[in-house]
């Protein structure tokens, strides 16, 4: 069986490279809130300003909302890992390959207990995710609580 790596389930994985990037943005922005005075503005130079108690209140809330997101992606990590470790393999086929920006979904489809399931999975946009072409045949490893969800292999393991 191949190790399941945290690493790559981290890089594409779509939930928890949001989940392990969200964290670190929150509180990057209250720390500049708190130093500056101001929340900065996404396109242009001005800003709202932000009076001192405010400012502790951003950084409590942005506190909270990464040990949320860390715990999420405990959560997600754990779960991923126990289908891949538990789950039935199989080959499936690629139907369908889509990137947007730094995002994409892969779709497939594959046969169990005699039954055509189509799933996918949305991923980040990188080198290996890129290589998943339509038309290829994939190895997932499908969750056995629900057999319509499936994982693709070689995204979350190591050799």
């Amino acid at each position: 069986m191949n190790r399941v790596s945290t690493g790559k389930i981290i890089k594409n994985d779509y939930a928890a490279f949001l989940m392990t990037i969200g964290g670190p943005i929150a509180l990057a922005i209250s720390a500049f809130t708190a130093f500056y005075g101001f929340v900065p503005h996404l396109r242009g130079r001005s800003g709202q300003e932000v009076d001192p108690q405010s400012a502790i209140v951003i950084c409590v809330a942005a506190g909270l909302v990464t040990v949320l997101l860390l715990f999420m992606l405990a959560k997600r990590i754990s779960r991923l890992k126990r289908i891949l470790q538990t789950g039935s393999k199989l080959i499936a086929i690629v139907t369908d390959v889509a990137f947007f920006k730094d995002r994409g979904r892969v779709e497939f489809h594959y046969i169990h207990d005699g039954e055509n399931i189509h799933a996918g999975t949305a991923i980040m946009k990188n080198k290996e995710t890129e290589a998943i072409i339509p038309g290829a045949q994939i190895e997932v490893v499908i969750d056995s609580a629900n057999p319509k969800k499936a994982l693709i292999v070689r995204l979350y393991c190591s050799a």
